[in-house]
């Protein structure tokens, strides 16, 4: 680690518009903040893109295409934690649409190339060439430009969500008419329409369960689909597993596909239900809630205040359970705490992993701290901490499963019929 950087680009002085102001103001928090610039992970091209985004800001004709530079330029750090808000990026219109209007066809990217999926989520022999006259691999640079790519899963996690958005195309230079786009395939032409994926969105009100737990035969089963917060269901999946542990359950399936994290409080209390607790890795944090708010009254100074606090990695807290066989189950959209989740269980030699790499790193920046741009109130989280997995010498960029699984085949079947060595119905699952 190194208390040492550069210093803020002086090269842009701010125009007298709100573009300009904000993105002086944001290059501040971010160094102010952001653990990149005190550990050895700052990417190589970052101060070229702070001065492109210093420039282009202060030539910004309005907020949407302002928040496009922002984009862009968070992403620089390839970070999924330090971005505009998901849930409120201040009313920009530019990156709501990101994640709202996609062509009316699913892709799979695999091997470097984008086949058009099957109903049942395979991909089909059909790939992309061209869309809307540009050539993929354009539109996949684009895709690189604007959403942060923390591993090599990462790109095909964004080409089959979020890459073929409307306006990373249009960014990529695309043809659309209206609604509407041409797309070439290696063996036909045909014409997609954009759709909005929110009017697909269930609205019965009903939430998924953030966790559940059955008992499948002798294997205990908890799906956990968030860390985010412990409602009463939550609560009562813990009750559920403690009881079931004290009463000598041994085959365990915790599943944490598409968990995409939340809070470690409670990934350590999940697994301290099952009387284990994970390796700790190296922590380390630059500002606490209590401290951003006090840098956010002086940025230009704070963003000089190289302090940071870590916590080293040991192994003392790891605590196994003999007596149970535990298995943990992820893919792609596994996320943040999930991974950590998953890599804790690897490292700490507590159970098996079984399934897809995600697309989040098991070594990754977060901790994130809020801040609101003064002059256009555009909406931000930026990565407060850094967080290593504990064994050093594993993969600190891929999370790789102990047994990886085919990129069709279902995990839990797998885990059922090759680990345990019991039968499989998909009936007693669902």
């Amino acid at each position: 680690l190194t208390g040492e950087t550069e210093t803020v680009s002086q090269e842009s002085e701010p125009k007298d518009n709100i573009f300009a102001k904000d993105a002086q103001s944001l290059v501040y928090a971010v160094r102010a903040a952001h653990p990149a610039f005190v550990t050895d992970t700052l990417p190589e091209n970052y101060e070229a893109a702070e001065k492109e985004f210093l420039e282009n800001a202060a030539e910004a004709v309005d907020k949407d295409r302002f928040a496009l530079y922002i984009q862009k330029y968070l992403s620089t750090f390839n970070d999924e934690h330090t971005r505009l808000w998901a849930d409120n990026s201040g009313g920009v219109n530019s990156i709501a649409d990101m994640y709202r209007y996609l062509p009316d066809f699913h892709c799979n990217y695999e091997d470097g190339k984008l086949y058009i999926r099957n109903e049942d989520g395979t991909s089909s022999d059909s790939y992309i060439t061209k869309i809307g006259g540009v050539d993929t691999e354009t539109i996949s640079n684009t895709e690189s430009d604007y959403f942060p790519l923390e591993n090599s899963e990462a790109l095909s996690y964004y080409s089959r969500t979020y890459g073929l958005s409307k306006t990373i195309l249009e960014l990529s230079g695309c043809d659309t008419d209206n609604n509407e786009i041409e797309v070439e395939c290696n063996n036909k032409t045909f014409t997609a329409k954009f759709i909005d994926i929110t009017e697909n969105d269930d609205n019965s009100g009903e939430e998924k369960k953030t966790a559940d737990v059955k008992l499948v035969g002798d294997i205990l089963y908890i799906d956990l689909n968030s860390f985010m917060k412990k409602d009463d269901v939550y609560a009562d999946v813990l009750s559920e597993i403690q009881n079931y542990t004290q009463n000598g359950i041994k085959k365990v399936i915790l599943d944490v596909r598409n968990n995409r994290g939340g809070y470690m409080y409670f990934v350590n209390e999940t697994m301290r239900a099952f009387g284990m607790n994970l390796p700790k890795g190296e922590y380390l944090l630059r500002r606490s809630d209590s401290e951003w708010e006090s840098c956010k009254r002086d940025l230009e100074a704070a963003s000089k205040d190289m302090l940071y606090t870590v916590d080293a990695a040991s192994a003392n807290s790891i605590r196994r359970n003999e007596d149970i066989d535990l298995v943990v189950l992820c893919n792609l959209t596994t996320a943040s705490a999930s991974v950590i989740l998953c890599a804790g269980v690897q490292d700490g030699k507590l159970g098996t992993v079984i399934g897809r790499s995600p697309y989040n790193s098991p070594s990754f920046y977060g901790s994130i701290v809020r801040y609101t741009l003064p002059e256009t109130q555009i909406n931000l989280q930026i990565s407060s901490g850094y967080r290593k997995r504990f064994d050093e010498n594993a993969d600190q960029s891929v999370f790789v499963p102990d047994i990886v699984t085919d990129i069709y085949q279902d995990s839990l079947e797998f885990a059922v019929k090759e680990h345990f060595k019991e039968e499989y119905n998909a009936v007693d699952w669902e």
